[in-house]
């Protein structure tokens, strides 16, 4: 009876296969590592969070700002709206691609909840551009659409508060009654009277017995030095209190305090 032979070939060269393909996978798994490594070191450190421009704006807003509010800048659009869940997988996707790589200036919040009460935009002679005003149109279109308002601030060598104040109360509904005004002035005399104790950059309330009592016929007026509004308030705590000030809202950015003669309280 003649034996049968068995040919290992086909296995052995199978194997050896195998082997080269593993290899293979190994080494460009391992070069892909090195050239994703090596692509970290092509990025560098933005200094700033925010242009001179932006910066100097964001200090009005926050000065025109009830203290009930506050601000947070470079904000993704996507943070702020969302594709509805009832649209198809395709359609979702490419709404969602839309907004991904969009972000909004300034986001005005509320305070204790943060919700959402308006965004602020600062446009400047990029938003000229063709691409640009596209963008803008539908940032605002998408926007309205939800139901959030927005308002464009033009980019300006400076800002007068109030009138960003006024822009800010028309188009968010914000900073209107009296009674939300009236809170912050008297946190603003809270506080100087806790900065009575001590000087904060070279100056305190202490300083104002140097100054010259000034009488006056209304209750409020134009602060000389930022333009917001100054009232006659009298501090309610603290080595000056029940004596009556001309205080500048927008304390502490803005540190203009007049002695005011008691007849007006």
């Amino acid at each position: 009876m003649q034996q049968t032979s068995i040919d290992y070939s086909p296995i052995i060269v199978l194997v050896i296969f195998i082997f080269l393909i593993r290899f293979a996978l190994k080494a460009s798994s391992r070069k892909l590592r090195n050239s994703t490594s090596s692509r970290v070191t092509q990025y560098q450190k933005i200094e700033e969070l925010f242009s001179p421009a932006e910066r100097s704006f964001l200090g009005v807003l926050e000065q025109a700002l009830n203290v009930k509010y506050k601000v947070f800048g470079k904000v993704r659009l996507g943070d702020i709206i969302e594709p509805k869940r009832k649209l198809s997988r395709s359609h979702f996707y490419s709404s969602l691609n839309r907004i991904n790589k969009k972000h909004v200036d300034f986001v005005i919040c509320q305070k204790d909840d943060l919700k959402i009460i308006g965004i602020v935009e600062l446009d400047d002679k990029s938003h000229n551009r063709s691409d640009r005003k596209k963008r803008d149109e539908f940032v605002d279109k998408v926007l309205s659409e939800v139901g959030i308002p927005i308002l464009h601030f033009p980019v300006e060598r400076s800002y007068k508060v109030s009138e960003v104040r006024s822009l800010l109360v028309s188009a968010f509904s914000i900073l209107g009654d009296e009674d939300t005004q009236d809170a912050r002035e008297e946190h603003c005399f809270d506080i100087l009277a806790e900065k009575d104790q001590a000087a904060t950059a070279g100056w305190n309330l202490g300083n104002i017995e140097n100054l010259p009592v000034e009488r006056k016929r209304g209750t409020e007026e134009e602060c000389p030095d930022c333009g917001s509004v100054m009232r006659a308030r009298k501090v309610s705590k603290g080595p000056h209190q029940g004596k009556l000030f001309f205080v500048c809202i927008d304390y502490p950015k803005c540190k203009t305090v007049k002695r005011v003669a008691q007849e007006i309280a």
